[in-house]
């Protein structure tokens, strides 16, 4: 049988580049859970599921035709023009920061931002489990890390990794 299967944000981290929308043969009985695991993708990542536009669990048997949607932890939302409530911040963010990464670590420090910097891997996924956002640019230590709420960074440069850092966590790095 064949689905239709569509995935956003980091979720695409683990296709190969221009793989967003597929179709993909899979055996009688698959489960979106399957599915994904087929393909890589870690389904801790997975925060929202839709089988033809509904909410379904990781186990939700599939069937012929079924377009398939997953979608990650969100870390942003855009509001918009919403008013958001005065003096309560949506969120508090705090940092795992590779130590390949130290002067993005030191940067988010500087602007106030809870970073820690985890020694090993089993370090990154104890911090990962705890609510902490890993952000590293190896894909196996996000891996190791068992996903979760972790962001590959692209950039070479620290401009370019504050501009990644702000757009996908809508941060406000001003000192």
């Amino acid at each position: 049988m064949e689905i239709e299967l569509r995935l956003y944000e980091e979720l695409n981290d683990h296709l190969p580049v221009g793989k967003r929308t597929f179709a993909r043969t899979v055996r009688t009985g698959a489960t979106p859970a399957s599915v994904l695991r087929s393909l890589g993708v870690p389904v801790e990542l997975v925060d929202l599921l839709l089988v033809n536009g509904e909410s379904a669990e990781l186990g939700h048997p599939l069937a012929d035709g079924d377009r398939v949607t997953a979608y990650p932890v969100f870390e942003s939302l855009d509001l918009g023009r919403t008013s958001r409530l005065p003096g309560r911040p949506l969120r508090q963010l705090r940092f795992a920061v590779d130590g390949d990464l130290p002067a993005l670590a030191g940067a988010l420090k500087d602007r106030g931002y809870p970073v820690r910097c985890p020694g090993d891997r089993g370090d990154a996924r104890r911090l990962v489990q705890e609510g902490w956002i890993l952000i590293s640019r190896s894909r196996e230590l996000i891996d190791a890390a068992g996903g979760g709420r972790a962001y590959r960074v692209r950039s070479g440069g620290l401009a370019g990794q504050l501009d990644e850092i702000v757009r996908r966590f809508q941060l406000d790095l001003t000192p």
